[in-house]
C-alpha cells in the first residue's frame, strides 16, 4: 500500500513539472547573443555567462590548453565526415515542419518576436536572398497565426547596398509547457528525417550529375588530344 501511495506521488510531481509553464528568452542584437530562461516567473540569465574568479578562469585555461591537442584531432576526424548541405527551399521546409508540430498541441504564446533583416554584401546575390527571405516570411506568416499567440511583433526587411554584409537583429521571447515540448520534438524529429533523407537523395543525384560532367570532358580532353596527335603524325609523314 505505501510503494503505491509513493508510485502516485511521484506521477503527480511528475505530472506537475510538465505542466508548469517555462518560459525561454533568445535575442541576437548587435552581434551579441544573450538567453534567459523562465521558470515560475523568475528570470534566469544563462547566456552569457557571469564573470567568475580568476582561479576559475586559470583553472579553465590548463583544461583548455590539455584538450586543444585532442580536439585538434577530433576536428580532423570530422572533416573527413559529409556534411548535410542544406539549399534555401529546405531549410525552409524545416522551418515549415517545426511550425506545423508547434501548432498541433495548441497556440503557443509568444510576448516578444524580433525579426529585422538588412541585406548587404553583392548585390546581385543581395537582391536575390532578400527577395526569398521576403517570399518566406509571406508563406510563413498563415502558419505562425495557427500556432503562436503573438503580443508583439516587430518585422523588417531593408536592403543597404553599401554595406559590407548583411546584419540580423532576432529576438524571442516564448512560453510553452514542459509536455508540449516533448510533443512537439518527437513531431519535429519524424518531420526532419524526412528532409533529412530528402536532402541525402539531392545530394547524390547532384554528385552523379558532376562525376557524369567530369567524365565527359575527361573523354573530350582525349579525344582532342588524339586529334593532335593523328595531325602531328599526318605533318611528319
Amino acid at each position: 500500500m505505501v510503494g503505491w501511495i509513493i508510485l502516485g506521488v511521484i506521477i503527480l510531481i511528475i505530472a506537475g513539472i510538465l505542466l508548469v509553464p517555462v518560459g525561454a528568452d533568445v535575442s541576437y542584437v548587435n552581434d551579441e547573443l544573450s538567453v534567459f530562461a523562465k521558470v515560475c516567473g523568475v528570470k534566469l540569465q544563462l547566456l552569457p555567462k557571469k564573470p567568475g574568479k580568476e582561479s576559475k578562469k586559470k583553472k579553465e585555461k590548463t583544461k583548455t590548453e590539455k584538450s586543444d591537442s585532442e580536439n585538434d584531432t577530433k576536428k580532423k576526424k570530422s572533416k573527413k565526415r559529409s556534411k548535410p548541405n542544406f539549399s534555401l527551399d529546405e531549410i525552409l521546409e524545416l522551418i515549415k515542419v517545426a511550425i506545423r508540430s508547434l501548432g498541433r498541441f495548441g497556440k503557443i504564446k509568444v510576448e516578444r518576436f524580433l525579426l529585422h533583416y538588412i541585406g548587404g554584401g553583392d548585390p546581385y546575390k543581395t537582391a536575390v536572398l532578400s527577395n526569398y527571405i521576403n517570399a518566406a516570411l509571406s508563406s510563413l506568416a498563415p502558419l505562425c497565426k495557427k500556432a503562436f499567440k503573438v503580443k508583439n511583433a516587430d518585422v523588417y526587411t531593408d536592403i543597404d547596398f553599401l554595406a559590407d554584409k548583411p546584419v540580423i537583429d532576432f529576438g524571442l521571447c516564448i512560453i510553452i509547457r514542459p509536455i508540449q515540448l516533448v510533443r512537439v520534438a518527437f513531431a519535429l524529429l519524424f518531420g526532419a528525417l524526412k528532409i533529412l533523407i530528402k536532402n541525402k537523395r539531392r545530394l547524390k543525384e547532384e554528385g552523379k550529375l558532376v562525376q557524369a560532367q567530369v567524365d565527359t570532358q575527361k573523354e573530350k580532353i582525349a579525344e582532342t588530344e588524339e586529334k593532335i596527335q593523328d595531325n602531328e603524325r599526318n605533318d611528319c609523314n
